[in-house]
């Protein structure tokens, strides 16, 4: 059993290797005896665990659920102003759509008024009139 293995397996089923299924429980004794690196890993999740057993959750105050019941409860002084907040919310378009919605009416505008495509046309129409004037004088 390599190194990573143990570590892997004394991450899966702790220290106590009484825990550990029979099959991996020998060969990791096996690998304990041939190597001190496994004999300080084993030591130290050992060590690990028992700050774990030993640490103690406080319980919590008896009026915390009334607390969380009192702050979850709307307010009465402020609650015309969320009233109007909401209805106020509720009339507003979505952000996306908004943008969307902007982004259109901004290309619809400068598709209608785009300066480039008048000055090709007004280039077009000086082009034509040579042609013609050209056309004539040379009749």
């Amino acid at each position: 059993m390599t190194s990573q293995q143990f570590s892997e397996y004394l991450a899966l089923y702790g220290a106590d290797l009484g825990q550990w299924p029979s099959e991996l429980r020998a060969e990791a004794m096996q690998a304990m005896a041939v190597s001190d690196e496994l004999k300080v890993l084993q030591q130290e999740e050992e060590s690990f665990e028992q700050t774990l057993r030993m640490e103690t959750v406080p319980e919590p105050s008896q009026d915390l659920a009334a607390r969380i019941i009192a702050r979850a409860k709307p307010r009465d002084s402020g609650s015309k102003r969320s009233t109007i907040a909401d209805f106020l919310g509720s009339l507003l378009m979505p952000k996306r759509i908004a943008v969307i919605a902007t982004i259109f009416i901004l290309g619809v505008a400068l598709g209608w008024y785009n300066p480039s495509q008048q000055q090709e046309s007004q280039q077009e129409t000086g082009q034509l009139g040579d042609i013609y004037y050209y056309e004539e004088s040379s009749l």
